[in-house]
């Protein structure tokens, strides 16, 4: 197996008494009501990220959100 690009990598946030966990749920209504500062959301390289379009939440099986 090959090593992993280390931009495409994801890590824990860790906290002042260890890592700062929360669940899927959770980061989905954050993510519906749009409860975010878009103007700071960058790549792990500073990079700027533009959201286009949020989506509908899906409570279904498949993506989290339709047409994001």
């Amino acid at each position: 197996m090959s090593e992993a690009d280390p931009q495409l990598t994801v890590a824990e946030v860790q906290g002042l008494y260890g890592p700062f966990t929360f669940s899927e749920r959770l980061l989905q209504k954050i993510w519906d009501r749009g409860d975010f500062d878009e103007q700071r959301l960058v790549t792990p390289d500073g990079r700027p990220v533009v959201v286009v379009e949020r989506g509908r939440w899906n409570g279904l099986a498949g993506p989290d959100f339709l047409q994001a």
